[in-house]
């Protein structure tokens, strides 16, 4: 699920099961945003990554 006031651009990879809340801003646009299975990201967050060889993963619930 993403909220319709949540944006995600660029090579985002979600799993099963994702929450994307209200207001969150999610970024693969430098390099990809991996999120894993049953994980929720909450109102306001802001997830991206940044230049440098490594990306952003976030595990499985």
């Amino acid at each position: 699920m993403i909220d319709d006031s949540s944006v995600v651009i660029g090579d985002v990879r979600l799993a099963d099961d994702v929450g994307i809340w209200p207001l969150v801003v999610i970024r693969g646009d430098v390099h990809y945003v991996q999120i894993g299975a049953r994980t929720n990201i909450q109102d306001g967050s802001i997830c991206m990554s940044l230049i440098n060889p490594r990306t952003t993963q976030m595990a499985t619930h």
